[in-house]
Order: C-alpha cells, then sequence, then structure tokens
C-alpha cells in the first residue's frame, strides 16, 4: 500500500507540473456497492453519439482507464448538440455518488427525479471525477453542453431491500415466419416468392401530389400497388411498405429526405405531423377493401440518418412525435390517422441506422410522458451491417459479433417494451470491390460465394437471437457504383437475368429448413465451429454447422455430439446453386466424422420434404387448340416473371374458351396471366374431376403486367374464358406444389 500511494504521490506531482493539470481522486470501487447499470437504463434524449460507451467497460478499480467514450461525435449535425443523457433505474434507488471519466476539463449539469429539470452545475476534470449525488431518485439526468467525452460512469449507490429486476422473454420463430427480404414494385413475383416477406421501399410523391390530392389505382409514376399487394397476398405471402421521403410541396424543399413538416414548424410537436398523418390514413384506408393483406406500414426509413443535415435527422422525441400522430392522431386529437384508416394494419417503427437501445429507450419515454405510457409501434425496428470499426469493409458475422450485438438489442426491447415484436429490416453484403461493405477475398471462392456463405452465417445467427424477423438486403443489384448497389440475390450481367449463388442459398434455406425454429446451440471443442439446434412442431431436430472464419479453411474429421442414437439414419445438404435440395444419407454415431468448413451444411434427423411453387413445363401442358398454344410458348426461362411476352397475343373474342389440361391431375398453387390490353374480362377455372369450377371472375386491367390468381387445389386442367369486350392475354405461368 505505501508504494502504491507513493506511486500515486508522484504521478499527481509530475501532473500538476505539467501544462494541463490532471484531477485524479482515489476510489477503490471493490470496497462501494455499486448498481450495476444495463442498456435498458439509458435514454438517449438527443440521439447523438453511443451512451452505451457508459457502460460498456467493466470498472474494476480506480487506475482504470476507459478505452471508449460517449461524445456527440464528428457528424455536423450532432457535434454542437447539447448531450442529454437520462438513467432510469426502474424504481426509486439510493445514490451517495456518481464517478465519471473524462477526457477533458469541461461543464457537466446533473438532476435527480423527480426534478429532473433543476439542474447542478458541476466542472470535471481529467480522469475520474467524484459528483456527490446523496439522493433516493428513481431517474438520473447528465447534460454536457461542452465538447466532453465521457469514458464511463460508475453509480455508487443501491436497490431497495427485495427488488427484483423484470426479466425479458424471446421466442424463435421458424425459419419461414423469420425470413424475408427488401425489394421494389417492379421486381417480379417469382423472384422475390423464395421467402415469405417482403420490405417495399416506397415513395410519398407516388400518391401524393399537395395537401389535398391523392392518387392510389394506379400511383402517379402508374404502379398498380393493388395488384401488387393482392398477387402476394394470393400466395401467402407478406408485403410491409415503408412510405419514406417527404413532398416539396410540404417542406419547401425538393430534397425529399427532408423531415416531412412545413419550415418553422416544431418538430417535437405531434400536431407538425398532421399532414403526414392523413396521407398514412388515406394509404391504409384505400387498401383496407383492396384484399391487399397489409398487416404492416412503417412510417419513415432511418429516421436517425445524420449525413443529409439537420433537417433530415430526427432526435428520439422527434420521431416519437410523428409517429404518435401517424398511428391514432396522437390519441385522437386528429380525426385522421392511420389507425382510423385501417386498425387492423400495425405501425412499424422506422428502421434506424444502427441498434440503438438508447434511442429506443427514448422513445419509450417519451411515450410514457405524452402518451400515459402507449407505446403507437408493433414492431421496434432497426438496420445493421457487419463492418469493420471504420466501416471501410464488410467482415464476417462471426468476427462482427452480430449474434451478441442483436441478442442484447433484442433483450433491451424485450425489457423496455416487452409487447412489441423485434425486426432487423437491413443486413447483408455487397459484392463489387468498391463499396465499403464489400465482401472480403478468400482464396477458391468468388465474391457472389462468399456473399452467399456470409449472409447464409449471418441469416442463421440472427435466427438463434429471438429476433422476430430479419430482412436480407436487397433482392436485386441497383445500377451504380459504391456502397449497396451490389447487395442483390439477383441481377444482371450482359443483360440477361442471373441469380447468385445467395439466392439459391435462401431458397433452399427456407424450403429445408423452413418449418423449423432455433432452440439451442451446441458447445464446441474448437471455438471456430458453431453448431445450431433446430426442431420442428414434431420434435424432429434438425442442425446447422460451420467454420466461423474469414479464411479458407477446413476442419477434417470433427465428431459433434448431437444427441441422437447411434446408427439412426441422418440427412446431410451441403449448399449449393441448384434449384432442388440433394440430401446425402447416412448413418450417425457419437464418432462420425464431419468435414466442416467456413461454408454451413445442414443435418436432419428427418428427410425434409420439400415443397416448392415450380412453374410447369411445356411438356406437361396440352392446349386444346393452336389459339390456346399462343399461351405457353415463351416458357423457356428461368423464371417466366422476369420478362415481357413479345409472340402472338391470343385474342379471344364471345363464346371463345381456352383449355390447357394435363397429363395427371396437379395441385396448382396460382396462375400468372400477363394482359397486354388495359381492360380485359375474364373468367378462369379449374377442371375438378371433369367438371368445370369458377375460381374467379374479374377485370384484369393491368396492360402489360402479370396478374396473380390464386387455384390452391388438386385439379386436370385449367379454363380461360372471355367475358365482354375482346381480351389479349399474351402469356399464362401455372405454378404447381410439389
Amino acid at each position: 500500500m505505501k508504494t502504491r500511494n507513493l506511486i500515486l504521490g508522484i504521478l499527481f506531482l509530475v501532473v500538476l507540473c505539467s501544462s494541463t493539470f490532471y484531477y485524479l481522486v482515489y476510489i477503490d470501487f471493490s470496497q462501494k456497492k455499486i448498481i450495476k447499470l444495463n442498456s435498458w437504463n439509458l435514454i438517449n434524449e438527443s440521439g447523438c453519439g453511443n451512451s452505451m460507451l457508459l457502460i460498456d467497460e467493466h470498472v474494476k478499480s480506480d487506475s482504470f482507464i476507459p478505452k471508449t467514450f460517449w461524445h456527440p461525435g464528428h457528424h455536423d449535425v450532432c457535434k454542437d448538440k447539447i448531450l442529454s443523457e437520462i438513467i432510469d433505474f426502474d424504481t426509486v434507488v439510493s445514490i451517495t455518488n456518481i464517478y465519471l471519466y473524462s477526457n477533458s476539463w469541461g461543464l457537466l449539469k446533473y438532476s435527480v427525479s423527480p426534478k429532473l429539470d433543476q439542474l447542478n452545475p458541476t466542472t470535471l476534470r481529467f480522469g475520474w471525477n467524484k459528483v456527490e449525488i446523496n439522493s433516493e431518485t428513481k431517474q438520473l439526468r447528465l447534460v454536457i453542453e461542452e465538447n466532453l467525452k465521457i469514458g464511463e460512469l460508475v453509480v455508487e449507490g443501491e436497490y431497495p431491500l427485495g427488488y427484483k429486476p423484470k426479466t425479458a422473454t424471446v421466442n424463435f420463430p421458424t425459419i419461414s415466419e423469420f425470413l424475408g427480404v427488401n425489394a421494389f414494385v417492379d421486381d417480379p413475383i417469382g423472384a422475390s416468392s423464395i421467402v415469405n416477406h417482403v420490405r417495399e421501399y416506397h415513395e410519398s410523391s407516388w400518391h401524393q401530389k399537395d395537401e389535398f390530392t391523392f392518387n392510389f389505382n394506379p400511383s402517379f409514376p402508374g404502379f398498380d400497388f393493388e395488384t401488387y399487394y393482392q398477387n402476394f397476398n394470393k400466395i401467402e405471402k407478406s408485403v410491409v411498405p415503408v412510405i419514406q421521403h417527404s413532398g416539396s410541396w410540404l417542406t419547401g424543399q425538393d430534397k425529399g429526405e427532408f423531415i416531412p413538416v412545413k419550415l418553422g414548424d416544431d418538430y417535437t410537436n405531434p400536431n407538425s405531423y398532421k399532414n403526414h398523418a392523413t396521407l398514412l390514413y388515406e394509404y391504409s384506408h384505400n387498401y383496407k377493401f383492396k384484399n391487399s393483406g397489409l398487416k404492416y406500414l412503417e412510417n419513415w426509413n432511418e429516421p436517425d440518418k445524420y449525413w443529409e443535415g439537420n433537417r433530415t435527422y430526427m432526435p428520439p422525441y422527434a420521431y416519437a412525435a410523428m409517429s404518435s400522430m401517424d398511428w391514432d392522431g396522437h390519441q385522437d386529437t386528429l380525426k385522421k390517422s392511420m389507425k382510423k384508416g385501417n386498425p387492423d394494419c400495425k405501425l412499424v417503427m422506422a428502421g434506424l441506422i444502427d441498434i440503438k437501445s438508447d434511442y429506443v429507450n427514448a422513445l419509450n419515454y417519451w411515450c410514457n410522458k405524452n402518451r400515459g405510457g402507449n407505446i403507437p409501434w408493433t414492431v421496434v425496428n432497426a438496420h445493421l451491417y457487419s463492418n469493420d470499426e471504420n466501416a471501410k469493409t464488410g467482415i464476417s458475422p462471426e468476427k462482427f459479433k452480430l449474434k451478441e450485438k442483436v441478442q442484447e438489442f433484442v433483450l433491451n426491447t424485450k425489457h423496455t417494451m416487452p409487447e412489441t415484436k423485434v425486426w432487423l429490416t437491413e443486413y447483408g453484403y455487397d459484392k463489387k470491390p468498391d463499396s465499403p461493405q464489400k465482401v472480403q477475398e478468400i482464396a477458391g471462392y468468388t465474391p457472389e460465394q462468399v456473399q452467399a456463405i456470409w449472409l447464409l452465417r449471418s441469416t442463421l445467427l440472427l435466427s438463434s437471437t429471438g429476433l422476430d424477423r430479419a430482412y436480407q438486403y436487397m433482392l436485386r443489384d441497383t445500377k451504380g457504383t459504391g456502397l449497396y448497389t451490389s447487395s442483390g440475390l439477383y441481377g444482371y450481367k450482359n443483360n440477361q437475368i442471373t441469380y447468385f449463388d445467395s439466392w439459391y442459398y435462401l431458397k433452399n434455406l427456407v424450403s429445408t429448413l423452413g418449418d423449423y425454429r432455433f432452440i439451442k446451440q451446441i458447445p464446441t471443442k474448437e471455438k471456430d465451429i458453431y453448431a445450431l439446434v433446430y426442431q420442428d412442431k414434431d420434435g424432429n431436430k434438425a442442425y446447422a454447422i460451420w467454420a466461423g472464419a474469414e479464411t479458407r479453411k477446413t476442419y477434417e474429421n470433427i465428431s459433434i455430439d448431437l444427441g441422437l442414437q447411434n446408427n439412426k439414419k441422418i440427412y446431410r445438404y451441403n449448399f449449393e446453386k441448384t434449384n432442388i435440395p440433394d440430401f446425402q444419407e447416412m448413418l450417425y454415431s457419437k464418432t462420425l466424422k464431419h468435414k466442416v468448413t467456413e461454408k454451413p451444411f445442414l443435418i436432419f434427423e428427418k428427410k425434409p420434404q420439400i415443397k416448392n411453387h415450380q412453374k410447369i413445363n411445356n411438356g406437361e401442358i396440352f392446349p386444346e387448340n393452336d389459339l390456346s398454344k399462343t399461351l405457353v410458348d415463351e416458357q423457356n426461362n428461368d423464371d417466366p416473371l422476369f420478362f415481357d411476352p413479345k409472340n402472338e397475343f391470343n385474342s379471344l373474342n364471345n363464346n371463345q374458351s381456352n383449355i390447357l389440361k394435363f397429363k395427371i391431375p396437379k395441385y396448382i398453387s396460382y396462375i400468372c396471366l400477363f394482359d397486354d390490353e388495359g381492360q380485359s374480362m375474364l373468367q378462369v377455372s379449374k377442371i375438378k374431376n371433369g367438371e368445370k369450377v369458377v375460381v374467379y371472375t374479374g377485370n384484369v386491367s393491368l396492360y402489360k403486367k402479370w396478374k396473380t390468381i390464386n387455384i390452391g387445389d388438386e385439379c386436370e386442367g385449367i379454363v380461360i374464358e372471355h367475358l365482354g369486350a375482346t381480351s389479349k392475354i399474351a402469356e399464362i405461368i401455372i405454378y404447381e406444389l410439389k
């Protein structure tokens, strides 16, 4: 102890004689009662900086020097903002002192509840600072008005006797329920139907020209969203529109990213968002009666974006105010709101640019103060991309600690808003080397293959976090270069449609593991090897196994105890770029050796019965006459919904019909018709037990678009009949479930 005190004394003198005064305080944390802080205790009122860095390092002694610091950040939108943090202890606690590590001198203001607005000033010096509190309080507020950086916060005090913190519970959905993809309205159903959920980017200007002029079917650009949503609903897929950007008629600027208020309006006042709430009312109300199947609507995208300036950045209280007005007119102060338009279509929180628990906690705090605790969102939502510390390149999900980060975010949200679902609506990788989210080069693999492998591993890890849903970014590559332009599962090469390896990997993940949900992770001797266990509703288990490597790494002769009986048949599936999975049958034993690489493989104790919606080939369809043949003469593409038919159109007149029969009865999921007229009245029937049974009567009226008609039954053929004016159907695609 004498040596320790001597060293501290010498250090104090050295520092005192230097040009900057360093304040040192002797703290022995091991002898004090310390209140453990968790992510759900932190409320970041400005949303700037990462206040999680206040509690991310374990302080064991007074000699500890933090490595991470909470500060506004270097971005223009935040660097001059006042930082305000509320620490909510969930109950009244007794606080003696708080200790903060500061990187410089500066002014700190603090207060305790119930008088959070009565701030007390104190000066922080470099190093550890002790601030006396001596109060019983539920909340502590810290306000920084200068460019201070706070490395760590330690609270000396204790919870009341017998206090038990709330516990958070999570659920694990099946892979089919879990996985979705981001897409656009002009992506064909055939490409996106490999998963059950689509998140659709949607411009507000497509439906609203000014305060009073709305157009939905068709929209101003001509997109027919009524048919788009109906098509997915008929094949039991869901679409979540993301209503984003503002009209210049509202903001006075052409920049769509501007917050949807008039210039000069208070961002934190719900009344400033009446125009935006009216749009969501019109939208939800319009599609309520159109058999659209819309169950969710996302009211913005990345409200915390900082790179576009102050008029695009929404602090938590601003976004909470907008959502309160959007959902129920700020508890019915406005007659038109999303809830009034369609109470069955629920509000999804706009996806944050990162998993920010302190931002989510601030939203909850605002609702407690301004809505009596009523939460407008059914879903809490964020984005997350696995990249290095400088965001210069993508890295593997294991190196990024994707599972651990998302798991913490899920637990925080379930603790703060236990009734909400939690989604991750963007994750993914670019293939091109000019992107800061590019996959890394791995010997023996193309960038397309590395993207597929890392997406597959990311999806498996995310399914084990307690997330309710995850949407991969993006269904197709977009034009241009740089960030997120090559994240797609399909794209174009030499003007030809190309499915990448990732499309097949995710498609076959759903078709094989779709009915299974995560139950546990098996510890392995090799720290790089992951073994996740899944189970279906009947108790059958499946296993996902891989090496979490960023190099071409192979583990030979690896034994993993799966807890199965010896000599039991098991079925191994290796992911390949194929439409139909191929299983390798083998006998299990505890000493069974596996070759494990960075590409995951699956093991099933019961061979999956693969069911896919597959296009019926020409050779299995028998047209009744030459006219009917024109309906099925252009189906040699891998996915017919990618193309616009060019050949002779099938023109039906009065009393004419097309009959397409099958050699043997087939279970027909749905058919797709390409309309070239724009005003076609048709009747579609199935042939069941030799009889014609009508399944659809109506106006196709799409004009050079595909329309989906659900069949959902075993039948011997399909009949297309004309009703009224002449119709022109260029092609029909018939999908069977097999």
